[in-house]
């Protein structure tokens, strides 16, 4: 409908009362005329709303004039598990800072710091009556010029629309934004739907942000229940801090770091640790989730993501890169805790430091990364894809990632203290692009470390695993470590219990294995390119708890090579049932000693087979000597065995030895003395019924001294002192 007919007065009733006196002409005019007033009021207001055509006038209907069911339709994602109720709860009332009593100039033209500050002191006033308010600011620009602080609880700073609404800050004054109360925690507080440009940075003027005076865009400083969405951030040193935060929400943020000329390096683009505020409950951050977050340093920010004092954070889809130090560091030096770090689809993508970093000097407990560490080839120099490099080290560390693209190793394990740390190489390949470096390498002192699955070099990587002089407690499993430059594994001297099993470790230029690590527990089982191992050198089995026993062991070698097996520190060793077989002429060692074999039931052997050590024939020419150490064995037991040196052969077992004179007569010696002779013959045995029963030599009948005497007769016969 088109705009209602202006009202005008048609009669003027005063000149009626100058007919009839008694006739209110006077009044009825006043009344008429104040009638007029109003409707041309009310007419002028409807022509502002209203069009001609009777349709609503352009803006002139915003978000609070809606209806709380269609405020909480178009709020989005994040409310919609919210009843209108909670809605009303979560947004509270709202403080406009366009409003006129605060006058904020949203065309960008003028400063607006002023009138923003008083919109926020006004919600700080209104949230503590109704216990939540909202800053809102319409589309627009708004310049600052200082810091917008929040110093209470229940304080919101939202925008109309995500990208809609940008603060511009035109000198280097410090962060854009601060919650935080220098002498109490605040609590449910946040920012959303804002975006804060670094003009001069942008425009290439002077004032534009340095790390020193403005390290960050908004800080959150010793805050309970901290809520960040759609906030993005364009050039400037640096983007977000947590410090002392418990309990934070990052959903959906653009932290870019425009990489202009005359921004200066250094700054953090997310920033999670400690807080210097001294009455806070615990200094450092804890529970923080963040999910889709995109941060981008354009090689001006020195690391993308810092942890520094952190007691449960959860990252998901969370991209980095164009960092100079690191993409995601992970770096604390206090005495609070690092432990419940967890990424999981992360990305750490093309920097010039490195992917992943671990240099603190505080240990990380149970906690992991998941996701891709891809530097395209476009890395610094030796730079690693994953770095743990602290003395801090790691206990029950998880990463599950691809590894590629890198200058330096693919995942480079240098620090000290490491514990229980399970490598799940996606694809660690493509690495080592500046040097000859390891597709993954283990320099570091550590005990208990799992490589599983996936594929491991490749390339220019030498070797693709290196396992370092300081480590113990090693299993590769399954692992596809084949065709590089180098070796499949290379193991240092010094390195204890290794195992690799099931792996691939054909076609590598240098081979399958460089095995350096001596007299140490290790199995490689079942991998391709390599023949089963369980030993290189000297098999030394000790009473660490978890190796009791040795059996069926068969110990063979080729013509000229030598066979050494040592038993150390064991309280209780068996070794039954077993076959030593060198060739003619091999060395054989058992123990120190050593010696050479003249002759054998078998000379044919099949290298390689290993079972037992049983029925063991040693056997040596006049004049040979013939050693057997068992030595440290309280008890050892040695059965089903022929010692045959022939005569004046040297026979030694432990520290004792005795002469031989001949193998089947010769007699026995103990020292010099004489106990065992050659067999005395011509005995026949005794009929009867033996006794071993006890007796006094006063009183003994005939009968029972026959018949102790058949006893010993048939005792000697059996131990072969005596014969027919």
């Amino acid at each position: 409908m088109s705009q209602p007919p202006i009202y005008a007065p048609q009669t003027e009733f005063l000149t009626y009362q100058a007919q009839q006196s008694w006739f209110p002409g006077q009044q009825l005019d006043v009344e008429f005329n104040a009638i007029d007033a109003s409707i041309s009021a009310i007419e002028a207001n409807l022509a502002g709303i209203q069009k001609d055509d009777g349709t609503l006038a352009n803006g002139i209907v915003d978000f609070p004039q809606l209806s709380p069911d269609l405020q909480l339709e178009l709020a989005g994602d994040e409310f919609t598990s919210l009843t209108v109720a909670q809605f009303k709860q979560t947004t509270g009332v709202q403080v406009w800072v366009t409003d006129p009593q605060f006058g904020a100039d949203r065309t960008g033209a003028l400063d607006s710091t002023t009138a923003i500050q008083s919109a926020i002191n006004a919600a700080v006033a209104l949230a503590a009556t109704q216990g939540l308010a909202t800053v809102f600011l319409p589309a627009g620009v708004y310049r600052i010029s200082s810091t917008l602080v929040v110093t209470a609880s229940n304080i919101f700073i939202r925008g109309e629309a995500p990208y809609a609404v940008q603060l511009q800050r035109y000198s280097d004054f410090g962060p854009a934004v601060q919650f935080s109360n220098a002498s109490a925690q605040i609590q449910n507080v946040g920012i959303a739907d804002i975006q804060i440009d670094d003009i001069p940075a942008i425009k290439n003027t002077a004032g534009f942000s340095t790390p020193t005076n403005s390290p960050y865009q908004v800080i959150f400083d010793g805050v309970d229940q901290a809520y960040i969405k759609n906030l993005n951030t364009v050039a400037g040193s640096g983007s977000l801090a947590l410090k002392g935060v418990i309990n934070a929400w990052i959903a959906s943020a653009s932290l870019i770091n425009a990489g202009t000329s005359e921004l200066t390096l250094g700054g953090v683009g997310l920033y999670v640790g400690v807080s210097a505020n001294s009455h806070l409950p615990a200094a450092y951050s804890s529970v923080i989730y963040v999910t889709d977050l995109e941060m981008e340093g354009n090689s001006k920010i020195a690391d993308g993501v810092r942890v520094d004092g952190c007691d449960g954070l959860w990252m998901t889809n969370v991209h980095v890169q164009g960092t100079t130090n690191a993409d995601y560091r992970f770096s604390h030096s206090n005495s609070s805790p690092m432990a419940n770090l967890f990424a999981r689809n992360c990305m750490a993508d093309i920097c010039t430091g490195n992917g992943v970093l671990c240099d603190g000097s505080q240990i990380i407990k149970h906690s992991g990364f998941e996701g891709s560490i891809n530097c395209a080839n476009a890395g610094g120099a030796n730079k690693a894809g994953f770095l743990m490099s602290g003395s801090g080290g790691a206990n029950d560390f998880t990463l599950d990632a691809l590894v590629t693209g890198w200058g330096g190793a693919g995942v480079s394990l240098t620090g000290s203290n490491i514990s229980n740390f399970t490598i799940r190489p996606r694809s660690i390949v493509g690495n080592s692009n500046t040097g000859s470096f390891a597709g993954i390498d283990l320099s570091c002192t550590a005990i208990g470390i799992a490589i599983t699955g996936g594929a491991v070099g490749g390339g220019s990587e030498m070797p693709n695993i290196h396992v370092g002089a300081s480590v113990s407690r090693v299993t590769i499993a399954g692992v596809l470590a084949s065709s590089s430059a180098g070796y499949g594994v290379v193991i240092d001297s010094g390195a204890t219990n290794v195992a690799i099993t099931g792996c691939d470790l054909s076609n590598n230029s240098l081979g399958a294995i460089s095995d350096s690590s001596g007299t140490v527990n290790k199995r490689f089982v079942g991998n391709l390119g390599a023949a089963d191992v369980f030993a290189k050198g000297v098999v030394s089995i000790a009473d660490n708890g978890t190796i009791s026993s040795l059996t069926n062991l068969i110990l063979a070698a080729a013509f000229g090579a030598s066979i050494a097996l040592e038993i150390n520190g064991i309280s209780t060793a068996y070794v039954t049932g077993t076959s030593v077989q060198p060739a003619t002429d091999n060395t054989f060692t058992l123990g120190a000693s050593s010696f050479r074999w003249s002759e054998l039931y078998s000379t044919i052997i099949q290298t390689g087979s290993i079972v037992s050590l049983s029925n063991l024939l040693l056997s040596a020419a006049t004049g040979s000597v013939i050693g057997l150490g068992v030595n440290g064995v309280s008890t050892a037991y040695i059965t089903n065995t022929a010692l045959q040196p022939s005569a004046n052969a040297t026979f030694s077992l432990g520290t004792s030895s005795s002469q031989w004179t001949n193998t089947y007569s010769a007699a026995y010696y103990s020292g010099a003395n004489q106990v065992v002779g050659a067999r005395a013959t011509g005995w026949t045995v005794a009929t009867g019924t033996p006794s071993r029963a006890t007796f006094t030599t006063s009183g003994v009948s005939l009968a029972t001294l026959a018949g102790v005497v058949m006893a010993l007769e048939q005792d000697l016969i059996a131990h072969g002192l005596i014969g027919t």
